[in-house]
């Protein structure tokens, strides 16, 4: 009897209990549930979330590493409060980052990887909530990011991209915020179909900076 070959999908391991309290916390500091400014018990957090403190510490850590709190010790957490110069600076570097992901990307990208962008290109309407639409329209300069193939610059933007999320979920909020975002990416996008990589630098340029002129309106 001939041995059968069976072929099942791999099993993803489930995420680790820090990885979902990272989750958590950070996206209640994103959305605005946890305050800016405010402490909050390191113990009360972990019986909230109905877990132990050493993967919710192991959380605050890296929320801490990321630019998100400050680590009282005695105390707990501070939920950490950026004024206009932090978000300046952050903008900053994001555009020196993403300027050489476009040098890179532009003149190469395939038909392929071309079409494999149009998932992030959807507007609000096909999305639950404001969270969901910005943390979808990052994945789209995160695969940018991933097409260079350079890990110095694909982690760099990976340490910054959840300060983004904070910093520009509530210029979102506003009246046409998602639709200018969706609309900019659309004109990026037409334009790397075209390889024209100078174009495009200043369309990245561009719309990083209207991004940032977005967000401190409502700083």
């Amino acid at each position: 009897m001939k041995n059968r070959v069976l072929t099942f999908n791999n099993l993803k391991a489930p995420p680790t209990l820090k990885t979902m309290a990272f989750d958590v916390i950070r996206e209640s500091i994103i959305d605005g549930t946890l305050k800016p400014g405010e402490v909050y018990s390191e113990q009360l957090l972990a019986t909230e979330l109905g877990i132990s403190k050493t993967p919710v510490h192991d959380a605050l850590i890296k929320l801490q590493i990321r630019g998100f709190i400050s680590i009282l010790p005695q105390r707990g957490f501070q939920i950490k409060i950026l004024n206009r110069k932090d978000i300046r600076d952050l903008y900053e570097f994001r555009d020196a980052l993403e300027r050489a992901v476009i040098r890179h990307v532009a003149p190469k990208i395939t038909a392929s990887q071309l079409e494999a962008c149009r998932p992030f290109l959807i507007g609000m309407d096909q999305f639950d909530n404001t969270l969901s639409f910005l943390q979808n329209d990052m994945n789209f300069h995160f695969y940018m990011a991933e097409l260079t193939a350079n890990p110095q610059i694909i982690n760099a933007l990976e340490e910054i991209w959840d300060l983004c999320l904070w910093v520009g979920y509530g210029s979102l909020e506003q009246k046409g915020g998602t639709e200018n975002v969706t609309s900019e990416h659309m004109e990026i996008f037409k334009v790397l179909v075209q390889h024209d990589v100078v174009t495009a630098e200043k369309l990245i340029a561009k719309h990083l900076q209207s991004t940032l002129e977005r967000v401190l309106k409502v700083v």
